[in-house]
């Protein structure tokens, strides 16, 4: 068994409103905003398999000369706008995840740090301060990779 199947083991996990409780009506909104862009994404990759189809069956077609040029070229426009729409809606899409995502691992640390300064004085005895600093980047970018960029791959799919 691994280190890491040992050490969480007996740790109970979070429900979605307990991750998502520093979530402010703004990182909603980019939220929602991802998730729209990831949809985008996701549902143009069918279109553009048919797209590809078309192309391969206007590649068959050798006796229409300019008629194939020109069906050709209609496809490529429609491959190019969906290439861009594409390139939009993933970039919106990261980009919602990732400001939310900061915005409340940014929370997560501040709500960390003060239980830590919370804890009487025997506590520091047995905990090292010098690891405490990279204790909190360390749990805090666990859940910020979480609700941040693999929310947003995980939504695409």
């Amino acid at each position: 068994m691994d280190t890491e199947e040992q050490e969480y083991d007996g740790a109970s996990t979070a429900s979605l409103r307990q991750l998502f409780r520093y979530a402010t009506p703004f990182d909603a909104v980019c939220m929602v905003l991802g998730f729209i862009g990831a949809g985008v994404v996701g549902g143009a990759q069918p279109c553009m398999m048919v797209l590809l189809g078309d192309l391969v069956d206007v590649m068959g077609l050798q006796a229409a000369g300019a008629d194939m040029e020109k069906m050709f070229n209609d496809i490529a426009i429609k491959m190019i706008a969906l290439g861009g729409i594409c390139f939009v809606a993933a970039w919106v899409g990261e980009a919602g995840f990732k400001v939310s995502g900061l915005r409340q691992s940014a929370m997560w640390r501040k709500t960390y740090l003060s239980a830590i300064l919370r804890q009487d004085i025997g506590w520091f005895d047995t905990n090292n301060p010098g690891e405490l600093s990279s204790k909190i980047a360390e749990s805090t970018q666990l859940i910020e990779e979480g609700i941040g960029t693999k929310l947003s791959l995980g939504s695409r799919m």
